[in-house]
């Protein structure tokens, strides 16, 4: 029978730590940062047009690719989904430590944490994070993890202060923002220019 592995764990999951917060913030800020995201934004048809495209690329049987979904619903009967971490304990520690001393893996030397370090595009989301709640999206796992007691508070502090120190630089764990707009994504000066402001 065909299997899917998902090796995603609660406590990397942020969405509802993020939503918490987007609910507390008062509601003209909310407004505000809205208007930077509304559907009359060009950005938000741009990315639901990526979006589409790579559903259309990498079509899943059932999904249609103008759903609302970013990711894909299975409705496949005869492919069994399994979550690995429902079945075993999840230790960022251990699973550092054995990717790097039995696959020879080495963490970006840049970046503050070993966690979703290799991701370019993550550093960028942290970007949009710090530039709207003032704390970067790993801050909502490090959250998770301290309730969950894979971190202490003090290692998660130390980790965010380092990453909210190279922000004013644009560099976030490596990664210089605006080099990776531009020739990574391939933006233009002027758009770059644009989401940076």
């Amino acid at each position: 029978m065909p299997l899917i592995l998902y090796a995603g764990s609660q406590e990397e999951d942020v969405q509802q730590m993020v939503n918490y917060v987007w609910r507390s913030i008062k509601i003209p800020l909310r407004r505000k940062i809205l208007g930077k995201l509304s559907s009359l934004n060009p950005y938000h048809w741009i990315s639901r047009y990526y979006i589409m495209k790579m559903k259309m690329e990498f079509p899943v049987e059932g999904n249609s690719p103008f759903s609302n979904s970013i990711r894909p619903v299975l409705k496949n009967n005869d492919i069994v989904e399994l979550h690995i971490f429902h079945y075993i304990p999840w230790h960022r520690k251990v699973i550092t430590e054995t990717i790097m001393n039995e696959l020879g893996w080495e963490k970006n030397e840049d970046s503050v944490t070993s966690w979703k370090n290799d991701c370019k595009l993550h550093q960028f989301i942290n970007y949009d994070y710090i530039n709207l709640f003032g704390c970067s999206r790993d801050c909502f796992g490090y959250c998770r993890m301290i309730m969950a007691g894979k971190m202490t508070r003090e290692e998660a502090l130390k980790q965010e202060e380092e990453l909210l120190d190279s922000f004013e630089s644009g560099i976030i764990n490596g990664v210089n923002i605006r080099e990776f707009l531009l020739n990574d994504i391939g933006l233009s000066e002027r758009e770059v220019d644009r989401i940076l402001s």
